[in-house]
């Protein structure tokens, strides 16, 4: 509904980068807090920023065989839900580093949001949320941004 009612406007959907965190809890459990951010971009209620590094990222971490025994994943599953972010999602290649996280390995989530001109960053870490912002892009919890899609 949103995606059509954007259309007709001539709105444009909100642009998110979501952090590996989030889609990790999202899989494990997506009966879960986080499992909405999931299901509301497959519902085109937001487009999903990608870079090459945040997807390699994601795939490392699902694919850690300690989580897939823990939790009981299906790796036929994980390798469509990465196919399905590459697919679907918007692939954006910073073209410049960014050292503004107390942890260095979030910066790869700012450089995407700026280079991408993401509305939102949706993340569960701390060391991103303390920013709060990042050159227009609203640093948010998974509940704060599914509030703001509501």
């Amino acid at each position: 509904m949103w995606r059509w009612l954007s259309l007709k406007l001539g709105l444009r959907l909100p642009r998110a980068v979501i952090d590996t965190n989030v889609f990790v809890r999202a899989t494990i459990k997506p009966a879960g807090s986080t499992g909405p951010v999931i299901t509301k971009w497959r519902e085109q209620q937001y487009e999903l920023l990608y870079s090459t590094e945040t997807l390699q990222e994601l795939a490392q971490v699902l694919f850690r065989p300690r989580l897939i025994r823990k939790y009981g994943l299906h790796l036929s599953e994980l390798q469509s839900f990465i196919k399905l972010v590459a697919r679907q999602g918007i692939l954006v290649e910073p073209t410049f580093a960014v050292s503004m996280c107390r942890d260095k390995d979030d910066n790869k989530f700012l450089a995407l949001a700026a280079a991408g001109q993401a509305d939102y960053m949706v993340s569960a870490d701390d060391d991103l949320l303390v920013l709060k912002e990042f050159q227009g892009t609203k640093i948010i919890t998974p509940q704060q941004f599914l509030n703001r899609l509501s």
